[in-house]
């Protein structure tokens, strides 16, 4: 879910991109039944951050090859503000949590949103 909203926000800009993402996030956190609002903030926050990368007029190999960077940056901000607010009062330091959750969570959502960003340019090769 994180991908789309990131695709939304650098597609259409940093507003667009916040509502994706809050409203992803906020029917993922009353799917989930805990912490109602928490997916919501951090989805938004990685929106609004995709949404300082949209650009109206680029080539699309520079696209290709910058979504992979704004991807791991906005899945490394939302997640470190989801699970620092989400372990907040545990034994866990920030080190920890960092390492344990954000960054496998960062590494196996670059891994689908390369996924998806490689199928879209065989798709892209096809229609041509």
């Amino acid at each position: 879910m994180i991908i789309l909203v990131i695709y939304i926000g650098f597609t259409r800009g940093h507003i667009a991109g916040m509502l994706s993402g809050f409203f992803t996030g906020l029917t993922l956190d009353l799917l989930s039944g805990s912490f109602i609002g928490l997916s919501a903030l951090s989805y938004s926050i990685a929106g609004f951050i995709a949404g300082y990368f949209y650009f109206q007029e680029s080539s699309k190999s520079t696209v290709k090859r910058s979504m992979i960077g704004i991807m791991s940056l906005c899945t490394v901000v939302a997640y470190s503000i989801f699970f620092w607010i989400y372990y907040q009062g545990s034994t866990i330091s920030f080190p920890e949590i960092f390492m344990k959750y954000v960054l496998t969570t960062t590494i196996y959502t670059l891994l689908f949103g390369t996924a998806f960003i490689l199928f879209s340019n065989v798709i892209e090769t096809q229609k041509k």
